[in-house]
């Protein structure tokens, strides 16, 4: 393999015959943000957007989606491979970058300042935080270290802090990055396949039985993948967090088609809220309950990713009987 070769190499991922991931490259990490952690002994199909490891081994060559919880989504060029691991039949799916195709983009001075505080919020702010968190856990672990027990207590308070405003950071980046008025490609989108993703990813992150979610035949549409499975993610996320303690969760999601667009309500038993705080659900950082898990951002990434696609979301609750969240989108793209 040439330089060329290995530069242009996004790196490997090994899977099972069934599709379960054994192993992967570092490389492929930092390209993509995906944590080894939450990808190791996981199907590969939470990672695939619009595709399947079924399909991937119908066909060993092409191209496919990784998508990233945090709402990264990087396309590749693919090849498959079989190999053998510890006298295991696998498979190595070689993985090299896509240059992603864009329709024309036209940019205004407020696009390039969001595109620069985007710049700003993902490294420049970031950096100084992730060097705390590291410092102090060298600190931490090296026992040489004779650190009182009041010192320590600062420290893990410093450490959980850091760690929070890392989060809240990450969380304006990626409002950020829904509120440019650049023009993404839009391609079409099965909105089945886009909530049983999503809820395969909520309901195993929350521990719920796959049969609390009902739904209803949804439509294809013209959209922006990520977008969308991130929209499907944070409505649903959102009715299994505020689930009501003496009841169980019952989530139900229906569609109306009209002539240009589809009308999706995504209705739950929850805890509810006050219908006065309708619109304010959707700010930025607002928690109605601010011991609810969370920073108050998953509706307003919503509401963004509705607007960019010449949507609109509402939303209607009754405290204590639950919440009806309603999505307008266009079936085209205008």
């Amino acid at each position: 393999m040439n330089h060329s070769d290995t530069k242009e190499t996004a790196g490997f991922i090994t899977v099972s015959s069934s599709g379960m991931i054994l192993d992967f490259s570092y490389h492929l990490l930092q390209i993509t943000g995906l944590s080894a952690i939450h990808i190791l002994d996981q199907p590969l199909d939470l990672f695939l957007l619009q595709a399947t490891w079924e399909r991937l081994q119908a066909q060993p060559t092409g191209t496919l989606t990784l998508l990233n919880p945090e709402i990264t989504c990087i396309e590749f060029h693919y090849q498959i491979h079989e190999t053998r691991l510890a006298d295991q039949k696998t498979f190595q799916i070689t993985l090299k970058p896509k240059d992603e195709e864009r329709q024309p983009a036209s940019f205004t001075s407020l696009d390039n300042d969001w595109l620069l505080m985007n710049k700003i919020f993902a490294h420049d702010l970031r950096e100084p935080l992730r060097k705390i968190l590291l410092y102090i856990d060298m600190i931490r672990g090296n026992t040489q270290n004779q650190i009182t027990a009041e010192s320590l207590m600062l420290l893990q308070v410093t450490n959980d802090q850091s760690y929070q405003a890392l989060q809240l950071l990450d969380s304006i980046r990626q409002y950020t990055s829904f509120a440019t008025n650049e023009k993404r490609t839009l391609k079409s989108i099965d909105l089945n396949e886009m909530v049983e993703k999503s809820w395969l990813r909520v309901s195993d992150e929350n521990g719920l039985n796959t049969t609390v979610l009902e739904k209803t035949q949804l439509p294809v549409i013209k959209g922006q993948g990520t977008m969308i499975q991130t929209l499907f993610y944070q409505l649903l996320d959102n009715s299994a967090k505020f689930a009501h303690p003496s009841r169980p969760l019952q989530i139900r999601i229906e569609a109306e088609l009209h002539s240009q667009s589809v009308e999706i309500r995504i209705l739950d038993n929850g805890i509810g809220f006050d219908d006065r705080y309708k619109e304010d659900i959707f700010r930025l950082f607002n928690q109605l309950n601010r011991n609810s898990p969370g920073y108050g951002a998953g509706l307003a990434f919503c509401k963004k990713i509705v607007e960019s696609h010449q949507g609109k979301i509402v939303a209607h609750s009754i405290p204590q009987k639950g919440t009806v969240l309603t999505i307008t989108l266009p079936l085209h793209s205008r």
